[in-house]
């Protein structure tokens, strides 16, 4: 048991009511047996007490309150990055894990407490796609600024510059032979972040489209199991979205890496 839940089974208003009530017993009869049998409860409550299935719910229950409040901060920190657009698609994500929400209230087949491992992974399938519609943000705003023809466009300048060239200066065929390369980087590099704006796009779309299929089954699920069979691909979901980010993540620094060496020349 973690001292975190004996703190809470410290802390509980009963377990408080009860020892203001031996304190007061002691302090009025003068029976220090009362003190003795008051600090045994005491043990038992903390030791064997706290760890009874109500109280461990209790705990849970608490403990997911807190969590709930620090993701709630971080994510409205994170969502100023978000765009308009952006924001209205997480807010009718909301709207929608909302209605799922109400609708396991109303399903009297699921207990609220045995499923609410599976609701949480609906967090995380929301602060997923905060951090995806950010990423993809970016990649849109990168392939409007740089487009593809331009770079196609400057490597065959280049080349053809290079097969002009008569100078007989090796520096010249060099510099040029470096402009070539480092071109043909930025093209690469560019294609990459076409094939991951895509994905990402989909893996949007596939968030919205899973919240709201939950949405119109949640009502037919009898068994825990099968909301979690549900979510099985959620999860799966979310690795898929967690390795693309990390490839996102890669191709920025790169293209960062790009745009420095640019400058130093």
């Amino acid at each position: 048991m973690q001292p975190r839940t004996r703190l809470f089974a410290f802390l509980h208003w009963l377990n408080l009511l009860a020892l203001v009530g031996v304190a007061y017993a002691t302090v009025h009869t003068g029976d220090t047996r009362v003190l003795g049998a008051g600090a045994l409860l005491e043990v038992l409550w903390l030791v064997a007490g706290a760890r009874m299935e109500f109280f461990q719910r209790y705990v849970a229950l608490k403990n997911g309150k807190a969590e709930h409040k620090i993701r709630a901060f971080k994510l409205l920190e994170t969502m100023q990055q978000m765009s308009y657009e952006y924001k209205q698609r997480y807010r009718e994500l909301e709207k929608t894990k909302q209605q799922v929400l109400d609708a396991v209230k109303t399903n009297k087949r699921l207990e609220l407490g045995a499923i609410q491992p599976e609701l949480d992974k609906i967090d995380g399938l929301l602060d997923s796609f905060v951090r995806i519609a950010i990423a993809h943000k970016k990649q849109t705003k990168y392939l409007e600024q740089n487009k593809e023809d331009a770079v196609r466009k400057e490597i065959a300048d280049v080349k053809a510059r290079v097969a002009a060239d008569t100078s007989g200066d090796p520096s010249i065929k060099e510099n040029l032979g470096h402009q070539v390369q480092f071109a043909e980087k930025r093209l690469e590099e560019h294609l990459k972040v076409q094939q991951s704006e895509k994905a990402l796009a989909v893996q949007l779309e596939t968030i919205e489209k899973t919240m709201t299929y939950l949405k119109s089954k949640i009502m037919s699920f009898e068994k825990p199991e099968q909301l979690s069979n549900e979510l099985s691909s959620v999860v799966m979901g979310l690795e898929a979205a967690e390795r693309t980010l990390q490839e996102t993540d890669k191709i920025e620094e790169e293209i960062k890496r790009m745009e420095q060496r640019a400058i130093a020349r």
